[in-house]
This record gives C-alpha cells, structure tokens and sequence, in this order.
C-alpha cells in the first residue's frame, strides 16, 4: 500500500522513504514478536514454578505425614521402655542381695587422701602406690577429672550411692549394674560412699572428701576380679 505523503516527491526518493518506511514497519512487527516472545516466554517461566510449589506442599503433607507416624512409634517405644524398667525392678527384687562368702574376691587395694588433680588420669586397675597416674589417659579403669567431674574411660562406670548402706563388695555386687555413665559429678559423691561397677567389671567403692577447683580428694576401694 503506497503512502499518499510521499507523492510530493522524487521517484528516487520516494523509493528511499518507502524502503525506509517499510523497514519500520518490520522493526515495529519484530518488536511486537519479540515482546510476544518474552510474554510467552514468562508464560513457560511460570509454570515450573507453579509446579515447583505444589512439589512443594505436596513435600511438606508427605514429611507431616511422616512426623505424625514417628510421634506415634516414639510415644509406642516410651511404652515399651518403661515397661522394661519396670520387668528390670522386678528382676532386681528377685535377686539375692547377698553374696555367698566364697565368691568374695581378696581386696586389690584400698587408698584413702587419693588427690587427683585436673593435669593428671590415674588407673583404678593399679596396685602401684601412685595409681599409675599420667597426664595421659590410660588403658585400664581410667579415671579423670575435669573441676567439676570424674570421668571414668571409655567403659564407663555403673553406679549408685548407697544411701547408708556399709559399700562392701556384697551391698556393691547387688547394688550396681543398673546404670551406666562416663561422668560423675563430684559433688554429687561427696561424704557418702557410692558403689562402682568398673569398665574391668571390677567391683570398688569412692567417697569424696574435698572437691577444689583444680583437684579432688577421695577414699576409694577396690577389690579384684570375681573368684
């Protein structure tokens, strides 16, 4: 279609405006693809998102899901554990609480102003008069402290304060084996005597008699392996 404005002039250049015309016209039509293009494109864009957000929820239904059926198998398993406690205090009850003298092993030392400071690990395992105490740990009954606990070795220690009960190797032998920790709170020890099942399973007895903030001061008991 001729544009009427360009009759006024020259051929030559009349063909000039209108070559000059049309390439606006299709700079103006590939401005317009090219926007459609972006539009289109921002249509695609969107809907992984979409997609992406209902991935989403249905995500978080399926790990509330999950939750809710691990609330219920925790609650199940509390269940179950304090009822194994409970079979434990029965089994404990039944036990005899007395030793028969001939399973009574021979003391393997007994140490009393034992001062462990927080430099040094001592092994309850020895007979040596400074109770092979090292500044490293050692291979034995290990036992540490750190200003405020005792630390035993990687075995642990089974324990139990005896609440006025004499800590002889019978009350002790009865007493422990219910429980098991790497740290004691000193404090917690301290003028009372407390029964102690050993990593060796060696059966001893501690009171502490002086706590400091770089040393602790204690008795301690401890008798060989089971005859």
């Amino acid at each position: 279609m001729s544009d009427p404005n360009l009759t006024s002039f020259p051929r030559a250049e009349r063909m000039l405006r209108r070559t000059e015309f049309s390439t606006a016209r299709l700079a103006l039509i590939g401005t317009a693809i090219g926007l459609g293009s972006t539009l289109l494109t921002g249509v695609v864009t969107l809907t992984p998102t979409l997609t992406t957000l209902g991935d989403r929820d249905a995500r978080i239904a399926e790990l509330e899901s999950e939750a809710s059926e691990l609330r219920v198998e925790n609650a199940a398993a509390e269940i179950t554990i304090e009822g194994l406690r409970e079979e434990n205090r029965e089994l404990r009850a039944a036990l005899p609480q007395t030793v028969d003298p001939a399973e009574v092993p021979l003391l393997r030392l007994t140490r009393g102003g034992v001062v462990l400071s927080t430099d040094f690990h001592i092994d309850l395992a020895s007979v040596t008069p400074d109770l092979g105490q090292s500044q490293y740990g050692t291979a034995g009954d290990d036992l540490s402290f750190d200003g405020k606990n005792l630390q035993f070795g990687f075995g642990g220690v089974s324990w139990v304060r005896t609440d006025g009960v004499v800590a002889s190797y019978e009350s002790c032998a009865y007493l422990t084996g219910w429980r098991q920790d790497r740290k004691l709170d000193a404090a917690s020890l301290r003028s009372t005597d407390v029964c102690l099942r050993l990593g060796s399973g060696r059966i001893a007895s501690i009171v502490v008699t002086d706590i400091q903030n770089d040393a602790v001061t204690f008795t301690v008991t401890v008798w060989d392996d089971s005859v």
